[in-house]
């Protein structure tokens, strides 16, 4: 839900699917992504990109992976077994 949240407000040629992020330098007007391609500026990167994050050092250097104690992850909870409600709030 949160990734199609997103990407939802991407305009189409905006988004690029299958390729590697290699590096993320911020910068006072955006931050410059690096792939195998080459560097390009946005004015956002987004960090959803797991436990090995490049965004996490920029934001919280301090931080890094620990576990979180229970056993249900990403992905792994049906949508259809959420309330109605708790669906709605998401998409808001």
């Amino acid at each position: 839900m949160l990734w199609r949240a997103l990407r939802a407000r991407v305009p189409e040629g905006s988004y690029q699917n299958g390729t590697s992020v290699t590096a993320v330098e911020p910068g006072a007007a955006g931050a410059v992504v690096a792939t195998a391609a080459g560097r390009q500026r946005f004015d956002l990167a987004v960090g959803a990109d797991g436990y090995r994050s490049l965004i996490r050092r920029h934001v919280s250097p301090e931080s890094g992976p620990a576990p979180a104690g229970y056993a249900i992850w990403r992905g792994s909870y049906p949508e259809r077994l959420l309330a109605a409600s708790t669906i709605q709030m998401l998409y808001e």
